[in-house]
């Protein structure tokens, strides 16, 4: 059958050669589900080996929310991840799926923890060389994860959050996700959200001493200005709807929501993608930046229970108080 390649990243050069990210997609014959896949460039080339076919699972009823990252690699903050997967889940995520390419063993220990409390689905992938030469080459495997854990999770949740361990999409007149998608669903046809980016630096303000080294998303209050529309934004996305996903929107809608448009832009009084991390632009860039700052209570309301289980898994995990 001929298969339909849909981009889903912006590529990478591989062994000298520019080599870029897709989903194959290909009608089915009707029912009938085949047990291996195989991708060729002539029907009468020799097949040699072929990809195992994974069904989804179709529970009877759909969970609301399920959050797909992009690969896990190089060195991430432990302690931020435990954070992060407390307030996804204050902020009623049910499920993350997690792929990791390289991280360290302790990192590993926070993903196995909460894999073993059913709340992330912990899976690995291989960069496609085992002997990779060039260790950007991790940039060919970050939108097929997210992909991938779409694709396996679409029957079983309503809506699907893509966004990275130092971002999260946090509603600013709503108390959940689910009320602030349920208000999007009334106001557009849209299936899918994007928000737009709002940087919190954490190199340029000045931090609430107060509150734990543990705890950034309280520590760190003071922002810049909300980017502009189409960077960096982060999405949500009902995963019948989006045939393929960027790390930032998704790129394609089915034939069935084509009639709706594919997404529509978040008002940024509404919900932002909060993103922390240090100023990547240059100094005087990051200067001029920070002369808007202004600060940004919005997460406070959920100070004591976020505080309250990070103190918690920290003991569980890492063996130490906050």
């Amino acid at each position: 059958m001929d298969a339909e390649p849909l981009i889903i990243g912006y590529g990478w050069p591989l062994n000298s050669i520019e080599a870029r990210e897709y989903v194959y997609t290909c009608p089915a014959l009707k029912g009938m589900i085949p047990r291996s896949v195989s991708v060729t460039t002539d029907q009468a080339e020799y097949i040699s080996s072929g990809i195992p076919v994974v069904v989804p699972r179709k529970p009877k009823s759909k969970g609301n929310f399920c959050v797909c990252v992009q690969a896990v690699y190089g060195t991430v903050d432990p302690y931020r991840i435990v954070e992060w997967m407390e307030l996804q889940r204050i902020l009623g995520v049910s499920l993350v799926g997690v792929y990791v390419l390289s991280a360290p063993q302790v990192v590993r220990k926070v993903f196995r923890h909460y894999s073993d409390e059913k709340f992330v689905d912990l899976r690995t992938i291989d960069y496609i060389y085992s002997s990779h030469k060039n260790d950007d080459e991790f940039w060919l495997h970050l939108t097929p994860a997210i992909n991938d854990c779409i694709y396996r999770h679409m029957h079983e949740f309503k809506r699907i959050v893509v966004v990275d361990f130092d971002e999260a999409i946090v509603p600013r007149k709503h108390r959940s996700l689910a009320q602030l998608v349920g208000y999007l669903e009334q106001i557009t046809d849209a299936p899918n959200f994007a928000f737009r980016n709002n940087y919190f630096f954490l190199d340029l303000t000045t931090a609430d001493r107060t509150v734990s080294k543990y705890v950034k998303f309280l520590r760190y209050r003071y922002k810049v200005a909300p980017s502009g529309v189409g960077y960096a934004e982060k999405s949500i996305i009902d995963p019948q709807a989006c045939t393929n996903m960027h790390n930032h929107c998704c790129l394609g809608v089915t034939a069935n929501y084509t009639a709706s448009g594919n997404t529509a832009s978040v008002e940024p009084d509404i919900a932002l993608s909060q993103h922390y991390k240090k100023c990547h632009f240059s100094e005087t860039e990051c200067e001029m930046m920070m002369r808007n700052k202004t600060k940004d209570d919005v997460l406070m309301p959920f100070k004591v229970i976020l505080i309250r289980k990070v103190e918690q898994k920290i003991k569980e995990i890492m063996g130490h108080g906050i």
